[in-house]
C-alpha cells in the first residue's frame, strides 16, 4: 500500500504489518536556495507524554521500533520519491506508546524558518510491509 498523506490528515495503520515506511519529499524550486527539511517522529502514551523522539541527530528509538534512515539536505532525489524515511516497526513498539506523530519540519542554513511556501513541492507517503499479504 502507497499512499499520498494530506496536512495533518490521520491514519489508523495496521498493526500486524512487518515495516511500515514513511516518507517526505520535496523538489526545490528551479534556481531557489537550497532547502532542509527534516521528519521527525514523535512516539506518545494515550495522556499524550512523549516517550521518544527519532530525527536526524537521533535515529532511532530506543528497543529500535522506530528508525530514521538519514538525512538529506537538499531535496535531491525524484520528484515523486521521499527524501527522508521513517520505518515503524510494529511487533517492536511498546504498548505504552498508543500514537506516533510524523512531523516535517524546515529551516535553512542560518537557522531561520521559512517555512513550506518554498520548494515547488512537498510530498506526505506511506508504505506498508506486509510479506503475509
Amino acid at each position: 500500500m502507497i499512499e499520498d498523506i494530506e496536512r495533518g490528515q490521520v491514519l489508523n495503520l495496521p498493526v500486524h504489518g512487518e515495516r511500515i515506511v514513511f516518507g517526505f519529499g520535496w523538489t526545490p524550486a528551479d534556481g531557489g536556495e537550497p532547502l532542509d527539511f527534516d521528519l521527525s517522529a514523535v512516539l506518545l502514551t494515550k495522556a499524550g507524554e512523549v516517550v521518544d523522539c527519532v530525527y536526524h541527530r537521533c535515529l532511532s528509538a530506543k528497543g529500535f521500533c522506530v528508525r530514521h534512515m538519514g538525512d538529506e539536505r537538499g531535496g535531491a532525489c525524484h520528484p515523486t520519491e521521499d527524501d527522508e524515511q521513517i520505518a515503524v516497526y510494529p511487533a517492536m513498539v511498546p504498548e505504552s506508546v498508543q500514537s506516533i506523530y510524523f512531523v516535517a519540519s524546515a529551516s535553512n542554513k542560518a537557522g531561520q524558518d521559512y517555512g513550506f511556501q518554498k520548494p515547488e513541492k512537498t510530498h506526505f507517503s506511506v508504505t506498508c510491509f506486509d510479506p503475509a499479504r
